[in-house]
């Protein structure tokens, strides 16, 4: 995976007739945000979609544990040894469904 905003040399090769078509853009002499899967290999493709993966079942998992979390807490017959533990618990499922959703947006 190649992230680019001045275009690689190959790449404006591979593209720029395929963008002056559809969209009427030289790419040329344009900067964007964006990345190329043609120009990945296959372990690169399999390393991306595990990532992905990951950090799709790390922010499905977070909000469903922390939501377990809140409701153990809101029971009164938790001792306050427990309580404290699920409170600290709570706080780094948040922080890390919090880092998982700043990750994926990178």
């Amino acid at each position: 995976m190649h992230l680019t905003l001045s275009p690689f040399p190959e790449f404006i090769k591979q593209e720029r007739d395929n963008v002056m078509d559809r969209y009427s853009i030289d790419i040329t002499n344009k900067a964007f945000n964006g990345f190329s899967v043609k120009l990945c290999t296959i372990t690169e493709l399999v390393l991306i979609q595990g990532v992905e993966v990951v950090l799709l079942l790390l922010s499905i998992i977070g909000p469903l544990c922390a939501w377990k979390i809140h409701l153990w807490l809101a029971e009164n017959s938790s001792s306050p040894q427990t309580k404290r533990l699920h409170q600290k618990i709570l706080a780094m499922l948040v922080a890390l469904v919090g880092a998982c959703r700043c990750i994926s947006t990178i």
